[in-house]
């Protein structure tokens, strides 16, 4: 909500920059006006045949009160020559572009092509600017002038024809004629007016300007806003009274002759010294049809935050209906503010939303929530279909359906207070699992499965990490129980180099609080207390350039303090194991060449010998540990559990050999590759249930493969395999390859195994087939259950003025955690339409494909990816 304001804010400051060029166009004007009538300017032809004019003292003798002065004219040849200010179109402009200095593609310079989005046709191109003028204030800068004729008399009129051209500093402005009465102090510049800034072209076939009381007129309007590609027109613009007037105006993204999308206003104005300008009958317009209106609309034309209604969204689903949605933003102090949006959906009733931000020089604040009364389409547990389907089917008997509320609350909280001390809240809970499926505006939240609430107090000094933290989850699906909260944790880590010795001692400690109000759980499951953890650590690091070695020792203690054991069982069950690590690596380096490229090879030999003694952890509770999948990242690690209520016993030895490629020419890695096996030397006791699962007495554990190439050209390949295990149940295969040229050309290819029991196939791309339309899709398909995961296809139309994306979809969503093959399928249409500079219509296409399309990121007009 937050980031759709600040663009809002954004389009209308640009607006107003071109309302500020208006307003210097008056004042510069004045100021070459006033110059003229003060003194005489005496012109003569230079070397070039170009008119150097400049001021000169009048001597009252030789003098009548009123003369008439020569008229001068340059050499006929020299005004063929070159006219200033002419428009010539080139390389297939109509002259209505040349006009806005809007060029087709294939006349730009070949470096603005490059960076040119591949759906746009050209682009404008602003005047090559001198740093010098670029640095001046016009207002100060000297006056030049050029003109095919000049004509005046003392005291009254000056007139200057053909060719006409005005520069001072960063300014420059184009006339066929000028003409100046000094006794009015009237200066009227007449056909094909141009004035060009720095961001700003303003065309027009007439403007006058009152240097007496300040006002300006400028017909028949045209201009260009550089930055944003923006151009409009008006059919007056006026400074009048203290205030802008404009009238007949509109804008658009689109380029000279396109107009599929625009913006119109019968009236602005806009005060001056004023926060706020208006505008009047001000409406949306595609393809010149209306389909957004208002008789009044009120605008900040500042940099400073203003309250107003900001752009609505729009969108259509089968499950919600049409889909609107009109924020309204509040600016309630210079240190807070907040967004109220409420969001009609026409099967399920008004949601309203709310957002209240705050922020300081130490703290970010942020305060939202969200409420439906009675949505149409849910009764607390069930949609209304999933509610019909279960009568008809005989799973329930018939009722009637009961609308729920529904409610989402959130607090975000993050404070810098000290240098290395921080304080962080993040919370969120909403009434029921199905509400971000429901409701939510991020699609990639469908497949979340809990909520989790935590509250933190941080400290990084020096050698000292410790945090101080509560936690509580929101488990969004049925069937699990509840999980244990943390009320509080204490964790705390210290290391510190003993004197001037290579030795590094330190220490970890733990202590946390875990509790749950669950009455369906039984046995170990009810378990409630305390746990402390203590692990002294002696740590002996060598780095050399060839190799490293490091040593540790450490003693790990654990002690509980538990409620609800059962009877006879000990409530405060301890543990302490002995630790010790040994990791050693030696680096070989050679030079080398493929393909004509110069490489560096590198040999990575490494062991890594891990000692836990083996202590009977039955008894203990299982507040917060599962088992860790095995893979590459558990060969270096010194548990297997995550968690500290099980620590595996281990007489173990990795051994692995690492390889890599670097380009010498800039330093990138082209390719590494690491092979590893885990020797055991005792049985592994320590089981996460032993009733579940027994000790394991393998003598090895599988072989581990890694390997990522970076082929050049776009190609790369992730590819990881874990085979020869002794359980077959843990073998896994890998395999990632992507092509991605550039931004727009995307093709993903994925084959997934574990085990006997999940196989999976995916494919996903985004391809172009015009430089304007590209098709997207995904196809996640279970080879072990023979059914469609997810699969999408639509596409994209693009140019430099708006975009349309179509996307359908469908989805197989989890319906109970305890049965994975309890699945409910969904599918839907949705589409996107942007106007690009303005604002659009989602329905969230973007977080599907993003979520989707590995590698995906959405693109600005211009083809750079955001």
């Amino acid at each position: 909500m937050s980031r759709f304001a600040h663009r809002s804010r954004r389009r209308v400051h640009a607006w107003r920059a071109l309302l500020a060029g208006a307003c210097l166009f008056g004042v510069g004007m004045g100021a070459q006006a006033a110059s003229f009538s003060e003194t005489q300017w005496r012109c003569r032809p230079n070397e070039n045949g170009e008119w150097a004019c400049g001021e000169v003292e009048a001597e009252a003798g030789p003098f009548p009160p009123v003369a008439t002065a020569p008229i001068y004219k340059k050499p006929p040849a020299r005004i063929e020559e070159r006219r200033r200010g002419q428009i010539v179109p080139v390389g297939g402009q109509t002259v209505g572009q040349a006009e806005l200095t809007w060029v087709p593609r294939q006349a730009l310079p070949a470096e603005t092509q490059e960076t040119l989005a591949e759906w746009c046709d050209g682009a404008y191109q602003e005047f090559a600017w001198s740093e010098a003028a670029l640095l001046s204030d016009p207002a100060d800068a000297v006056i030049g002038m050029t003109a095919d004729s000049a004509s005046f008399v003392l005291g009254e009129d000056a007139v200057l024809e053909g060719a006409v051209l005005l520069e001072q500093g960063a300014r420059r402005l184009f006339a066929e004629q000028a003409n100046y009465d000094s006794r009015t102090r009237d200066l009227v510049l007449e056909g094909r007016v141009r004035m060009e800034e720095p961001g700003l072209l303003i065309t027009g076939e007439r403007a006058s300007v009152d240097l007496e009381a300040g006002n300006a007129e400028l017909s028949d309007a045209r201009f260009v806003l550089y930055e944003g590609d923006y151009r409009g027109s008006a059919d007056r613009f006026a400074r009048e009274e203290g205030e802008l007037r404009i009238q007949g105006a509109e804008f658009t993204r689109c380029a000279p002759g396109d107009n599929a999308w625009k913006m119109a206003a019968g009236r602005i104005v806009i005060p001056e010294d004023q926060s706020f300008g208006y505008a009047r009958n001000a409406r949306l317009e595609v393809k010149n049809v209306p389909i957004f209106w208002a008789p009044y609309l009120r605008f900040p034309v500042n940099d400073e935050r203003q309250s107003g209604w900001l752009f609505p969204r729009v969108g259509f689903t089968g499950s919600n209906g049409l889909d609107a949605a009109l924020p309204y933003y509040l600016n309630l102090a210079p240190d807070y503010d907040a967004t109220i949006t409420p969001r009609f959906m026409s099967e399920r009733g008004l949601l309203l939303e709310s957002e209240l931000r705050h922020m300081s020089t130490r703290t970010r604040n942020v305060l939202g929530g969200a409420y439906i009364d009675k949505d149409d389409q849910y009764d607390g547990k069930l949609s209304f279909d999933e509610f019909e389907n279960q009568i008809q089917a005989g799973l329930a008997p018939p009722a009637e359906f009961e609308a729920a509320n529904r409610w989402l609350a959130q607090v975000g909280h993050r404070g810098d207070w000290f240098p290395g001390v921080t304080t962080e809240i993040d919370f969120a809970a909403v009434s029921d699992r199905d509400y971000f499926r429901d409701l939510g505006t991020d699609l990639g939240v469908t497949s979340r499965v809990q909520l989790d609430r935590t509250a933190q107090l941080a400290v990084r000094r020096e050698g000292l990490d410790a945090r101080l933290w509560v936690e509580d989850i929101q488990l969004l699906e049925d069937g699990l129980p509840e999980a244990y909260r943390r009320l509080p944790q204490l964790d705390m880590v210290w290391r510190e180099r003993l004197g001037g010795t290579p030795l590094v001692v330190g220490y970890d400690l733990q202590y946390a609080m875990f509790d749950r109000d669950d009455a369906q759980v039984t046995g170990v499951d009810a378990i409630t207390g305390s746990r402390a953890h203590f692990a002294p650590r002696v740590t002996l690091p060598l780095e050399r350039g060839w190799g490293f070695f490091r040593a540790e020792a450490a003693y790990q203690y654990t002690r509980y303090d538990l409620d609800d054991v059962a009877p006879g069982a000990d409530d405060r069950p301890e543990r302490g194991l002995p630790t010790g690590i040994i990791d050693a690596g030696l680096r070989f380096e050679r030079d080398t060449r493929f393909a004509n490229t110069a490489l560096l090879q590198t040999l990575e030999p490494r062991l890594y010998y891990l000692y836990i003694e083996d202590e009977a952890q039955d008894a203990l509770p299982r507040f917060d540990t599962t088992e860790l999948t095995f893979g590459h990242e558990q060969l270096f690690r010194a548990n297997r559990f995550s968690g500290l209520d099980r620590i595996g016993d281990a007489n173990q030895l990795t051994a692995a050999l690492s390889s890599r490629l670097l380009s010498l020419s800039d330093g990138s890695e082209l390719l590494s590759g690491t092979l590893g096996r885990i020797f055991y030397f005792d049985d592994r006791e320590v089981t996460l249930d032993p009733t579940v699962t027994p000790s394991e007495s393998d003598s090895a554990s599988g072989w581990v493969t890694d390997l990522v190439m970076r082929l050049g050209s776009g190609f790369d390949l992730r590819a990881l395999w874990v085979w020869d295990n002794p359980d077959s149940v843990r073998d896994q295969t890998v395999i990632q390859l992507g092509y991605r040229p550039d931004a727009r050309r995307i093709l993903n290819l994925a084959y997934r195994t574990r085990g006997d029991d999940i196989e999976q196939a995916d494919l996903a791309f985004t391809w172009p087939v015009s430089s304007n339309l590209a098709l997207i899709g995904r196809y996640f398909y279970d080879l072990e259950e023979q059914r469609t995961i997810e699969t999408f296809g639509g596409f994209q139309y693009d140019d430099c003025c708006w975009r349309l994306r179509v996307v359908g979809r469908q989805f197989r969503r989890p319906f109970d955690v305890i049965d994975p093959n309890d699945t409910d399928t969904e599918a839907g249409v949705f589409f996107e339409i942007l106007m690009k500079g303005l604002a659009g219509f989602d329905a969230g296409v973007n977080n599907i494909l993003s979520n989707g399309i590995r590698g995906y990121r959405e693109l600005e007009s211009n083809g750079n990816g955001i």
